[in-house]
């Protein structure tokens, strides 16, 4: 039932793949298949985005498991284990030894279902998820042991209820990206508003499937809506565009495969704000987010204007306040910052710009006697923020920001830090700031 999948034909396979790059079946003519289907799983791999089972086919990791509950686990897969060298017996402990090396390498005719199952309790399997994983289960009437292991705990969760366990892996993912473009409304007050409603959340992703559909990327966005503190979080799972790739197969042969990649958007609103930020790798795609965001859950397509953003960011601290934009004693966590990188262009000819790297911009323009010109348009900037939390060691992150409206950092590295810091500085703006800014370029408009 795999609702888009595409058809291709190779030297001497046919192979049928869904919109999510699954093999959905592979009909082979090769003397080892004879005419013979080598079948897959339709189901994608919806949570697991890059499989690397050497971090949780160890056997360090795989007795780690209750033997009991890895058992109901394995027993689905019992014939395709058997093949690899594996026996699954009921009320017999595993061969740790032989699990590992069988699901070491995947290939073709490895259980893929259970490779994810693996990578999905692995990725939750840790003191961070425990308190999580057992509320979860009890909202959802799962009956679990008082004092659960970890690894114990998610598998049992997983055995019930495997939804539990990819909504929480969902979270995670909607935490990691880096860059995120900011859309500021300028409706007042700022509409609040919690976890959007089931109905709207459906519409939302019926009207993003189409427009994916629409332009190449196939069916099936799925979102994962998440609750913050100033407002909601999506992590949207749709299609990329098709991708061709050249394998070798187990008899050395080489075949293309035509697959749909899965990608993963995500999307947050402050409410405190009114700023829709968006992680997404395409405009067109940026657009998408804020008039269907606008339209099915406040209620305005316009609300959001992707092509006028408001100016959140601004690097002119660094012209007007030159090494003392890079103060840091009124934010506590953040130890020294350095300018490595920065790139403007000249007023009087926008074609004409420059861009200076260095381990310290500033260091370097005061040895060379110059300075940034005071009217350039400053296109981008990178700075390397070293940050100290508790007792823990000093370790350097980098933040970039590109005015208007974007900033790139990992979500991991005390984002409250950064966020704080850039504002102290003014490179990032309040709300406030932001509307006037608007205005006030409209009046002087002739």
């Amino acid at each position: 039932n795999a609702t888009d999948t595409v058809l291709c034909r190779t030297r001497d396979v046919w192979v049928m793949t869904g919109y999510d790059g699954a093999v959905i079946a592979g009909v082979s003519r090769s003397p080892r298949h004879p005419g013979g289907v080598r079948g897959m799983s339709c189901r994608g791999r919806s949570m697991a985005q890059s499989i690397r089972p050497s971090r949780f086919v160890k056997q360090s990791v795989l007795k780690q498991v209750d033997p009991q509950l890895l058992m109901q686990l394995l027993e689905p897969f019992s014939a395709a284990l058997a093949a690899r060298g594996v026996v699954i017996e009921r009320g017999r402990e595993p061969d740790f030894a032989a699990l590992g090396r069988g699901l070491m390498h995947p290939d073709e005719d490895t259980p893929l279902d259970l490779i994810e199952a693996l990578c999905l309790i692995h990725a939750v399997s840790d003191d961070d998820s425990y308190d999580r994983l057992r509320s979860d289960a009890q909202a959802a009437g799962i009956v679990v042991e008082r004092d659960l292991p970890a690894p114990d705990l998610a598998l049992r969760v997983y055995l019930s209820d495997r939804a539990i366990i990819e909504r929480m892996h969902a979270e995670r993912l909607s935490t990691k990206p880096r860059k995120f473009e900011s859309f500021m409304t300028s409706v007042e007050p700022a509409p609040k508003i919690g976890l959007p409603a089931d109905a709207a959340v459906q519409a939302l992703q019926a009207g993003l499937g189409a427009d994916f559909f629409d332009n190449h990327r196939g069916k099936g966005v799925r979102i994962f809506p998440f609750r913050t503190e100033t407002g909601f979080r999506l992590l949207v799972r749709r299609g990329s565009t098709l991708k061709r790739e050249v394998t070798i197969d187990a008899d050395g042969e080489t075949r293309s495969i035509v697959f749909r990649p899965e990608g993963y958007d995500v999307v947050r609103y402050n409410g405190q704000t009114g700023e829709l930020s968006i992680n997404a790798p395409v405009k067109r795609d940026v657009r998408a987010y804020c008039s269907m965001i606008g339209r099915h859950i406040f209620n305005d397509s316009l609300l959001f204007d992707a092509d006028s953003p408001r100016r959140k960011f601004s690097l002119r601290p660094s012209i007007e306040k030159g090494p003392d934009c890079l103060q840091c004693e009124d934010c506590p966590g953040i130890i020294a910052v350095r300018l490595t990188s920065v790139s403007w262009e000249h007023d009087a000819d926008l074609d004409a710009g420059e861009t200076l790297r260095s381990e310290d911009v500033f260091e370097t323009l005061r040895r060379s006697g110059r300075e940034i010109p005071r009217y350039a348009r400053l296109a981008a900037a990178v700075f390397k923020i070293t940050i100290r939390v508790g007792d823990g060691a000093d370790h350097e992150v980098p933040l970039r920001i590109r005015p208007p409206n974007a900033a790139y950092y990992d979500r991991e590295d005390h984002p409250e830090l950064l966020e704080r810091w850039m504002f102290q500085q003014r490179f990032a703006r309040s709300r406030e700031e932001a509307l006037r800014g608007v205005t006030a370029r409209r009046l002087a408009v002739p």
